[in-house]
Order: structure tokens, then sequence, then C-alpha cells
């Protein structure tokens, strides 16, 4: 989750935005969602960090959900496949698990998962 540059929203050069704050509706936060005192849950969408100047890019897309709320919430996920690396609300945090569509995430826990 390590980045060498500061996030900015703005597209790479493959198009993909190098950070999207990502709501549990399966879309991208919008300026009320951060306004709202209801929502409790949202992720954020990580693209491989920016290679420096005549290095190729590598690495992976991650996504990170983080629910606050005393109640489990369920997060739509954006498209393809998702490998799910960790989850704080199990006894075995680093099983993996793949996801597709959607994943459940549990009361004040926070998930991460990978798109190669």
């Amino acid at each position: 989750m390590r980045q060498h540059r500061w996030l900015t929203g703005e597209a790479m050069v493959d198009g993909q935005p190098d950070v999207v704050w990502w709501h549990p509706a399966g879309r991208p936060m919008r300026h009320a969602d951060w306004e709202s005192k209801k929502l409790g849950t949202f992720g954020l969408q990580l693209a491989p960090d920016r290679p420096a100047v005549g290095k190729a890019q590598d690495g992976e897309t991650l996504l990170c959900l983080i629910n606050r709320d005393d109640n489990q919430a369920s997060f739509l996920l954006p498209a393809g496949g998702w490998q799910q690396i960790c989850d704080s609300s199990t006894q075995a945090p680093f099983a993996p698990h793949m996801r597709e569509i959607s994943t459940p995430v549990v009361a004040r826990s926070v998930q991460i998962l990978s798109r190669s």
C-alpha cells in the first residue's frame, strides 16, 4: 500500500486513477457521501504505484474496505475478480478467498483485496 507519490485521483498513463474512494453501493464516493452522518463504511482503491521515469509499472490494484459501524456491511466491488488477502475479523486473517461481485465486511473490521 506504499506509494512513491502523493495521491491525486487523476488518471495515470493507463487511464486508471491512482486512488478512488469507494462507496459500499459499488460506485466512487461523492461529495455528499463524505457529509453523511449515516455512512460508516467506505473503501480505498489504489492503483499500482506510478513508475519512476523509464521504469515499468508493476504491482496490483488494491482495495481496502473499512467498516467502522456496529453492523456488518456488504460492498459491491469494482469489476473483475478480487483476491481477499486480509480480513481483520477472522481467526485466520490471511486465508485467501476469491470475491467477484460483493463481499461482506464484518462490523468494526477491515478487508484488503487485490486485483492483478
